[in-house]
């Protein structure tokens, strides 16, 4: 889920800055940069989460 969110915002970002008279908002790029982060450590952890299963059958 939370990749997904960062994926859409990514794609907000992009739509936005594609066009000229819109600028991103101060805060955007630091929220995208926190959802990567934090979509990143989730993926990881969902990654641990299945090998340790699959190490405990």
């Amino acid at each position: 889920v939370a990749a997904l969110t960062y994926l859409v915002a990514r794609l907000a970002e992009h739509g936005m800055s594609y066009r000229p008279p819109h600028t991103l908002p101060s805060g955007f790029s630091t929220l995208l940069l926190g959802l990567g982060w934090l979509s990143a450590g989730l993926i990881l952890l969902a990654l641990l989460h299945r090998l340790a299963v699959w190490r405990c059958r």
